[in-house]
């Protein structure tokens, strides 16, 4: 059975049909904290405190007044993720953010893109309570609220990081008022959400079969038709079975599920003197693989324990001064086996299931002259890694209110520092015996189940363990004072301030020190609540760049307009709530050098390296060594630049409907990239220089719809959010030169596919003969693919190539979120998906690639009985260098939809609570990632692809505050 169903359409369609039809149920309306925009029904025009605050760069603002194109997510939809990483939590939740899933393996964090791809490198940048940071260090119970930060007005204080957009988290802290204990508690398991489609033995003998005779090459006994009918037998005797196998490599090496677990307490409270929170986390994850318990003293199986704890003070030391002190750490103890995980699964998809049995019948691991190794003994024979490694971040703050002096004003200092350790402690097995079976010239064809007449032979030995402890650590600082000042007078409302901040960073090993400095100020000003202003601009340095050009000044302007407070729309009853908001600038880009040490991150100064030697004289000759040049200076590299233009509104409307839409344009050069269009003439050996020249535009639009209401002991919201990137190389230096535009990167998205466009495949040897256009791929016959000659010079080559599907990251996400509750039950599901994303099925996605295993699709191949409805060209047992080129034919959509996130909860009525002595009891039953619709790809998990396999999960857990 596949491990996807095709994708329709016309579900969605349905949906957005029936949808709209609740506008008319007779609910009433509540804002029931579903909704973020201000709602005039529930909040006087007079009324701001009770707006919720929504986190902007080193501040917040009243939802109003926000001008800036800002995506939220507060705690209580954080919270409802059974994640081993916050990054996942966020999948399908904030318009304009998309998370990949890099892998399902243990501990390996997603990345992320704002706003999609309008660089080359496209890392956002993380701020945790004012700090740069890393999402991995927190929990899903440690965050109060995270948001996205993607206009030039959200994020110029950031300078020279921020063009590629912020994720800014802001942790829990204490509040006022008695002690509260909040305990959460979820168990489950984790189940393979997919597991590949491979070829059984009987398909892979006979395919495989099919591919030598192609090839005109001998077919082995192993290969014979004799042979073939064994592979398919189910009655095989012992003997049989060891020299006939059939082996499903990842089922009987991956188990179906394994446990997980997390629970957090979280304890807060406070005075007028101090307010504190301090919450204490665990997790624990477990692997998949079998055999991980044949060591006495050590296990391999996959694991991943983490601990963390997180405190928050806030101390009123005087009456004008107050403290903030947040000190963190986690410790993330894992373990693996002595080999990497990548190694281990592709082992499992690689070796064909003919090839040997997993374990031979005296209990060896199984093997063949071809493959040497065996997936079972990667996983239990070559010992095991571990890794700890632990993080400690503390932040302190002073603040000091000029209160009685000049009203609104106050001024602070604070500092940062986090260090990270990472510690291995490994025993490592390099190598372990394997054993291939065959029988003897002289045995007895009818003697076929006499065991005791294999031959083994070994190959490898057993080699002794040997310890391992590479270590590493960094060492991040901060500093940062500020000028902050608020005040109200009558219709007038002013924010300013002024801050700088410098920050340092140095790895274990290395005595390059990253620095970077800043200066930034915001006026924010607001005209009887509904004119707004607001001005950013920030001047950054970093030190990377040569004296002259490492500072920049990035400035931005956003402009707010609350429509309906005016009188105009003051007594209409449709309109709740409508903002007009805009924003422009110019913002920073500087992630285009990631390295550790100066020559992987300074190219303004000009390094030299050695040449091989060279000797003189005829006796005791002398050995002289030449200098070149590496890479090719280039003093004038500097930042990049973004220019930002973005359009938004929000309204709520017949108190059942939100909307928020955002129209964004962003245009970034100067982009750093290596220049290509240097001459070789000029005599450098190293790569070609770096320089600002490339150019990207970047376009797309964000909308999300909501619908909610409640009545009668029910209430419902139904939102929808849809965003998309649509980006274009302008130009680009490191690009080849084509003649033809087709060929040209220019003019098409960033990571754009390029490929063969096929007319089919040939029917026979005379017809590849005697083709007209000459494909230069090697020699072509019967069953081989057929290129278009895209520029008619009756040659088929490189120039042929042209724009096909489309790039790896997608052009739309979008999501669907339900919650309903009725009395104390509730429900609610999230479901998210992709549309235009691309994939050039390659490599060992192509059948065979040599000598491998092969998903079933081969079975679709071109040979005599199938010539018609072929998908794929003839078998080959070698790398066919025409049949592999990219093409159409391997051209596949990673369009899906994913049910992210369904729970179903239950609160605890009043009176059992009160009899309980507890504020609030819920019991849930939570699933991650239950189910996965697929538009072409069903052979794997689209987003995971041949790794290790995406994961399911179903928890039972248990809230509690007291």
């Amino acid at each position: 059975m596949k491990s996807h169903k095709k994708f329709r359409s016309h579900r969605i369609i349905a949906l957005l049909i029936i949808i709209p039809f609740l506008c008319f149920f007779p609910i009433k309306h509540t804002n029931a904290g579903y909704s973020s925009l201000y709602v005039k029904d529930e909040l006087p025009e007079d009324s701001l405190e009770n707006t919720r605050e929504i986190q902007v760069a080193y501040g917040s603002l009243p939802q109003e007044k926000v001008v800036s194109s800002i995506s939220t997510l507060f705690s209580n939809e954080i919270e409802k993720n059974t994640v081993s990483n916050v990054g996942y939590a966020l999948t399908g939740r904030l318009p304009g953010l998309t998370v990949f899933q890099n892998s399902s393996d243990l501990g390996i964090n997603p990345s992320f893109l704002v706003r999609g791809t309008n660089a080359f490198v496209n890392n956002p940048l993380v701020i945790i309570d004012g700090f740069e940071g890393s999402l991995d260090q927190l929990t899903v119970y440690d965050i109060e609220s995270v948001s996205v930060l993607k206009d030039a007005s959200a994020v110029a204080l950031y300078g020279q990081k921020a063009a590629n957009g912020v994720i800014l988290v802001t942790t829990k802290k204490g509040d006022k008022g008695k002690t509260r204990v909040d305990f959460v508690f979820d168990n489950g398991w984790q189940f393979t959400q997919s597991m590949p489609d491979l070829l059984n033995a009987y398909e892979f003998a006979t395919l495989y079969r099919e591919a030598l005779i192609n090839d005109k090459l001998a077919v082995p006994e192993k290969f014979s038709e004799e042979a073939i009918e064994m592979y398919a037998r189910k009655d095989k005797n012992l003997l049989e079975a060891a020299l006939y196998p059939d082996v499903h490599f990842h089922e009987e090496l991956l188990k179906r599920s394994s446990n997980f677990l997390q629970g957090n307490l979280n304890i807060r409270g406070g005075d007028d003197k101090v307010k504190y929170m301090a919450s204490f986390g665990y997790l624990a994850n477990e692997g998949i693989f079998k055999y991980t318990e044949e060591n006495e003293k050590y296990s391999t199986q996959l694991r991943n324990d983490r601990f963390t704890i997180r405190t928050n003070l806030d101390i009123n030391l005087t009456e004008k001064l107050s403290a903030n002190v947040k000190i963190a750490g986690n410790l993330d103890n894992r373990n693996y086996p002595g080999r990497s995980t990548s190694d281990i699964i592709s082992a499992m998809y690689y070796i064909p299931p003919t090839e040997f049995p997993l374990i031979n019948p005296d209990g060896t691991p199984g093997a063949s002259s071809q493959f040497v190794y065996n997936p079972y003994g990667l996983i239990s024979k070559t010992g095991y890694r571990r890794l700890s490694n632990g993080n400690v971040n503390a932040i302190l703050r002073l603040n000091y209110s000029f209160q009685g002096f000049l009203e609104g004003l106050n001024a602070g200092i604070g500092g940062s520092i986090s260090n990270e350790m990472s510690s291995w402690n490994n025993q490592i097995r390099p190598e372990f015996a394997v054993y291939s079976l065959s029988l003897p010239a002289w045995t007895d064809p009818s003697d076929t189940a006499n065991i005791s007449n294999l031959i083994y032979t070994k190959y490898n030995d057993d080699s002794d363990p040997f310890w391992e402890y590479p270590s590493s650590n960094f060492q991040h600082k901060f500093f940062e004072s500020y000028l902050n000042y608020d005040i109200i007078k009558g219709d007038h409302s002013i924010h300013a301030m002024v801050r700088m901040q410098m920050d340092s960073y140095q790895h274990s090993g290395n005595h390059y020190v990253f620095s970077n400095a800043n200066i930034g100020s915001r006026i924010h000003y607001s005209l009887k609540d509904k004119y707004i202003a607001e001005f950013t601009g920030g001047y950054h340095g970093m030190e990377q760049y040569s004296d002259g050009n490492r500072f920049g000044f990035f400035p931005a302007i956003g402009l707010g307009w609350i429509l309906s407070r005016e009188n105009f729309l003051a007594s209409n009853r449709f309109i709740n709530y409508l903002k007009l908001r805009g924003s422009a600038g110019i913002l920073g880009g500087s992630m285009s050098f990631t390295g550790n040490d100066v020559n992987s991150r300074i190219f303004h100064t000009q390094y030299y390296s050695r040449t091989s030697s060279v000797y003189f004289g005829e006796t005791n000759q002398n050995e002289i060594y030449g200098i070149t040049e590496s890479t090719i200076a280039n003093p004038l590299i500097t930042w990049d630049k973004l220019r930002s233009v973005n359009a938004g509104i929000e309204g709520s409307f017949f108190n059942h409907l939100d909307l928020t839409l955002d129209f964004f344009d962003e245009y970034r050069y100067d982009i750093l990239t290596i220049n290509n269009q240097h001459p070789m003439v000029l005599g450098y050996s190293g790569r070609q220089p770096y320089m600002n020249d490339a150019i990207i535009k970047n376009n797309g639009i964000e909308a999300t719809v909501t619908l909610h209401g409640s009545g009668n002991k029910f209430s419902y919201r139904i939102s929808g959010s849809l965003w998309s990137n649509i980006n274009e190389i302008v130009r680009n230096p490191a690009a080849t030169l084509y003649k033809d535009e087709y060929r040209s990167e220019i003019g098409k998205r960033v990571g754009q596919i390029m490929g063969f466009e096929t007319l089919g495949f040939f029917a026979s040897n005379e017809e590849a003969q005697n083709a007209t256009v000459k494909q230069t791929f090697g020699q072509v016959g019967a069953g081989d693919v057929i290129y278009k000659d895209q520029n008619s010079d009756g040659i088929i080559d490189d120039l042929d190539k042209v724009a096909m599907g489309h790039s790896y990251f997608p052009e739309y996400s979008y999501s669907v979120n339900l919650y309903l509750s009725y009395r104390n039950f509730s429900l609610s599901i999230l479901g998210q998906g992709i549309i235009n994303s691309s994939f050039m099925m390659e490599g060992y996605f192509q059948p065979f690639n040599g000598y491998r295993n092969s998903y079933d699709y081969a079975l679709e191949r071109w040979h005599e009985a199938n010539k018609e409805s072929a998908r794929y060209p003839r078998l080959s047992s070698v790398t066919n260098q025409n049949n592999s080129q990219p093409s159409d034919i391997w051209l596949r959509s990673l369009d899906y939809f994913k049910i992210r996130h369904a729970e179903i909860g239950y609160d605890l009525p009043a009176k059992l609570k009160n009899r309980m002595d507890v504020e609030n009891l819920r019991i849930f039953v939570r699933g991650m990632n239950l189910f996965t619709w697929t538009k072409e790809i069903e052979f794997m998990d689209p987003e995971n692809m041949m790794g290790y396999p995406a994961m399911s999960s179903v928890t039972i857990g248990i809230k509690s505050s007291f």
